[in-house]
């Protein structure tokens, strides 16, 4: 199970995504650090939180990042990225 896709509403993400003005970025979660989802299980793999996080933005089908100030940011227009 994706503990981050769990965090979220899809759906209403993705709307969020579609509808996000030019020039924005959507901040998902402030502070991610403190609210991410947690990863304590001796059996999982230890890349499990990078490989839900790339699932999760596949899913988004939008670019996902930590910002400085810890907060996961959905970046639909590249904003970061230029």
């Amino acid at each position: 199970m994706n503990k981050i896709e769990e965090m979220f509403d899809l759906d209403k993400v993705k709307v969020q995504i579609k509808n996000c003005p030019e020039g924005e970025v959507i901040i998902l979660c402030g502070h991610w650090s403190i609210n991410g989802p947690k990863y304590q299980d001796d059996d999982q793999d230890p890349e499990a939180e990078y490989w839900d996080f790339q699932e999760f933005e596949d899913k988004l089908e939008t670019t996902l990042m930590v910002s400085d100030y810890d907060d996961l940011i959905a970046d639909p227009h590249g904003i970061y990225n230029s």
